[in-house]
């Protein structure tokens, strides 16, 4: 995981490998969780639109799976998706 991500395009390859591990359980939950966390708290305003929503742009680079469970983690933590 890159930490250091900034473009929105390499948001959404960073999201969509960590949805890849996670589905391949090379990643805990808890890890998933994390990373998660880490991109919306500190990239919410890129991910997130006004209404809390994913972009569209990040739901076209992950596709409607990986968006979905983006959404139902984020939803399972009881974190706003739009952290910022």
């Amino acid at each position: 995981m890159n930490k250091k991500t900034v473009t929105l395009k390499m948001l959404a390859q960073e999201i969509k490998a960590a949805s890849d591990d996670y589905i391949a359980m090379k990643l805990s939950e808890k890890e998933f969780e994390e990373i998660l966390f880490h991109y919306s708290f500190r990239y919410g305003d890129k991910i997130f639109s006004n209404y809390g929503s994913l972009k569209p742009t990040i739901q076209s680079h992950l596709g409607y799976q990986r968006c979905s469970l983006v959404e139902s983690v984020l939803n399972k933590l009881n974190r706003p998706l739009n952290s910022i």
